[in-house]
């Protein structure tokens, strides 16, 4: 055999391994792009806002089947007055009429089991009034409430649900 053609063996055979072992990693690559989109997805939440809940740099996964959300949970949202991807905590949904009154949290009327501690909210904002959502509203708050940029703030201000990207679990 001359080198001409050894040389040539040896090229084919290196071009079918790199096929048997690209194919595989196209179809994981694939795989987990389809999984991110439509299903779960991991997400790095940057800053304080979610302490001692979540911290800074710390990485969760998204939910994104599911499209019933009730308070208390925590969902990442598209907030466009920040330019920015949030994670927040749902107080209230469809139907609730929320106000902070001297620093304190009311949802329909009743102290929130979520934020029941007297005087907590030094900043009121939007809530300073009586808000009563519409279908597929949300209000949102940071469980570290000093640190966060939320519902009471005109950026944030209410959330819309198709807004919402998924529940963090």
């Amino acid at each position: 055999m001359t080198l001409e053609k050894t040389n040539h063996a040896r090229n084919r055979n290196r071009c079918k391994r790199n096929i048997i072992i690209g194919i595989p990693i196209l179809l994981v690559i694939l795989f987990a792009g389809i999984c991110s989109r439509y299903w779960f997805q991991l997400m790095l939440i940057q800053g304080d806002s979610m302490l001692p809940t979540y911290h800074h740099l710390q990485l969760v996964l998204l939910d994104k089947q599911e499209n019933e959300y009730e308070q208390g949970d925590v969902i990442a949202f598209q907030c466009d007055g920040l330019s920015s991807v949030l994670v927040k905590r749902i107080i209230a949904g469809p139907g609730d009429e929320t106000i902070i009154r001297e620093g304190t949290l009311y949802v329909n009327g009743n102290k929130s089991e979520l934020f029941s501690e007297e005087g907590v909210f030094v900043y009121a904002g939007l809530l300073s009034k009586a808000i009563t959502l519409a279908d597929e509203q949300y209000l949102v708050i940071g469980d570290n409430i000093s640190e966060s940029k939320d519902s009471r703030h005109p950026e944030v201000g209410i959330v819309d649900a198709r807004d919402i990207i998924g529940r963090v679990i």
